[in-house]
């Protein structure tokens, strides 16, 4: 009975108080104040906490600018309310505040601008706030309720060891040319919302191919730094191949995130149980709020070591890493004219993309075509391998028998440190003679059929009617016939000196190759347009690196091994080209490796690069003339 008459006289006691608000009504504050607070003295690298007040219902906060201080986090918006039940009447004012978390940057005396809001109908302001910032002292004792206080700031935000980005890479001290797997790591104690890279980083002196293709799907999981949990999520991962030896750098990444921090608000005690637990409670305590940072992480400084000279082997041109070598051919007989294919497959992990076309041995009489390659590379998280096929057409253009002399195919393996030479077996081929062409292009002394015995046929005797000449009138002797007599010695004479001219012009490999470098390319450029067309974005970019970097070896005799822009450059400067030509050869070079390999939109740039490289042979070749 006692519990009951309790009960009964507390919910009496809540019902007459709803009564009297409802009846008495709220009183507010006619005059909104609004008001700023802050430390007046902080040291560089201090956290502290800026917070505006205003006392009413408000709305359209506009924040000052920080320009000298760092914004941590902010605004964060909170709210608090008092009633008071003075005789009956019951008065409530409500109290919002939005607060900054701020560093100090460098000494000084600051001024922060007045920050506006719309609170009782009218436009409000506060005064502006000078704060001075000394210099940091280390070792300084700090007090309770400054501890206190950076507790309440590093709640209302995320300092440098709640959320963290970082750079590993897989070797520092690689060779040239070896693979080296570089991973982007976000580390983080704190739900993070999104992110979003502000700066890819560069990679001046590597070849670069990016190893994490969805970024939608993160490889996450847990890792201990320094007796801390972290989730750890892999951001980015690449996979570098230094192009030269000595000191490279490998520059920082910077990147947005939101993280969601737990948001801190006011409360004040009104000296009523009821009131304090009602509007204490959870629904109006504080909740998550999104906090914007920009993160960036570690740079690592990558020294190369250059390949071993001494051991280099003769064939070497250029690939690193561990590969298998195999080559075939589709045909061991076939008939003079027709084409016989040698397949050169190169499977294995490094930088495949940067091997370069084989020499096979094929014998004098064969005509041999620009070889047909194809590159099939796999990027994943252990790294970059793949398939090159080299497809070479050759067509016997007399029968007999022939050999195709062994391929061989030189590698540098870094992870044992020393070169591998791998050698195809020797390719015997039985050549037949074709359908009445095979003679005409070439004799075969060892062809006893085609000798034929025309002189000893007994020949028809010639009827009527005769065609008759006048007497006299001789053919032997005359002018008609001395002419006929000397012409087949003149002609021959004239074939005997072209013929010389011809085997002295072709003997020289590098005018050869220089006459028919504008006319490969030119074949490059128009293959390459068609992949333009077909908007074949691989193809196209392959195609015109082809044309680009063909011309300039066979036009200026640099060794496919040499090639690079600065052997370039000597040797335009050699031939006395125009300065803004080879400034305009370099950058389109530039330009061509960069859209080819660079991660983004690789279209946008096709059409440009082409008449750029278009334009460049065009004007080369009038300059050489």
């Amino acid at each position: 009975m006692q519990l009951y008459s309790n009960a009964t006289m507390k919910t009496s006691r809540v019902i007459i108080t709803l009564v009297l608000m409802l009846a008495g009504g709220f009183v507010q504050a006619d005059t909104p104040n609004f008001s700023v607070s802050a430390p007046q003295q902080v040291a560089v690298g201090q956290q502290f906490r800026m917070v505006f007040n205003v006392d009413a219902e408000a709305e359209g906060f506009v924040a000052p600018t920080f320009s000298e201080f760092n914004v941590l986090s902010g605004p964060n918006q909170s709210s608090s309310s008092n009633i008071q039940i003075t005789n009956g009447q019951v008065s409530r004012s409500v109290t919002y505040s939005f607060t900054f978390i701020l560093v100090a940057t460098k000494e000084g005396t600051f001024t922060i601008p007045e920050a506006r809001i719309r609170a009782g109908g009218k436009q409000l302001s506060t005064q502006p706030f000078s704060i001075k910032v000394l210099a940091s002292a280390s070792g300084s004792s700090t007090s309770p309720g400054q501890q206190q206080q950076q507790q309440q700031q590093q709640s209302a935000g995320f300092n440098e060891k709640d959320v963290f980005l970082r750079v590993s890479a897989s070797e520092q001290n690689p060779y040239q040319g070896e693979e080296i797997i570089v991973t982007y790591k976000l580390y983080t104690r704190l739900p993070i919302a999104s992110y979003n890279i502000d700066q890819s980083p560069a990679h001046p002196g590597f070849w670069s191919e990016e190893l994490l293709k969805d970024r939608s799907q993160l490889v996450q999981y847990t890792e201990s730094v320094n007796g801390e949990e972290y989730t750890v999520a892999e951001i980015r991962k690449v996979s570098l191949f230094p192009q030269r030896a000595g000191s490279l750098r490998i520059e920082p990444m910077k990147m947005d995130v939101v993280a969601r921090v737990l948001a801190q608000q006011q409360r004040r005690r009104t000296g009523d149980p009821f009131f304090d637990n009602f509007f204490n409670d959870s629904f109006f305590s504080a909740g998550y709020q999104n906090v914007n940072r920009t993160l960036t992480s570690n740079a690592i400084n990558i020294e190369v070591k250059p390949l071993p000279v001494n051991s280099k082997p003769a064939g070497f041109s250029g690939a690193v890493g561990d590969f298998s070598f195999q080559a075939t051919v589709d045909r061991t007989e076939l008939s003079a004219n027709e084409g016989v294919n040698l397949n050169m497959v190169i499977k294995g992990k490094g930088n495949i993309r940067l091997v370069d076309k084989l020499e096979p041995g094929f014998p004098a009489s064969f005509e041999t075509f620009d070889p047909k390659i194809t590159t099939d590379v796999q990027a994943n998280a252990s790294g970059v391998s793949g398939t090159r096929i080299i497809e070479q057409l050759a067509i016997p253009r007399s029968s007999g028998d022939f050999t195709i002399r062994p391929v061989s195919f030189v590698f540098f393996n870094p992870s044992r440190g020393q070169y591998f030479t791998h050698t195809s077996p020797e390719f015997n081929l039985k050549v037949k003679r074709g359908e009445g062409s095979d003679q005409s292009l070439a004799f075969d002394p060892t062809d006893q059929q085609a000798i034929q015995h025309v002189g000893s046929d007994i020949r028809y005797i010639r009827q009527l009617p005769f065609k008759l000449v006048p007497v006299g009138n001789y053919f032997w002797g005359s002018q008609f016939f001395w002419l006929l007599l000397v012409l087949p010695l003149i002609f021959f004479i004239l074939f005997v000196i072209l013929l010389r001219q011809n085997i002295r012009r072709n003997s020289d490999l590098s005018k050869v190759r220089n006459r028919k470098a504008t006319r490969v390319a030119r074949k490059r450029l128009k293959k390459a347009h068609e992949y333009l067309k077909a908007r074949m974005t691989d193809k196209f970019y392959n195609e015109l690196s082809q044309a680009i970097w063909g011309y300039l070896s066979d036009k200026f005799n640099i060794p496919l091994s040499e090639l690079s822009l600065e052997t370039v450059r000597q040797r335009l400067e050699k031939q006395q080209l125009n300065d803004q030509i080879i400034s305009e050869f370099t950058a389109t070079l530039n330009n061509c490796e960069f859209a080819r390999f660079a991660p983004g939109q690789k279209e946008d740039a096709m059409e440009r690069l082409y008449h750029e490289a278009l334009e460049r042979i065009t004007l080369s070749e009038k300059e050489l003339k």
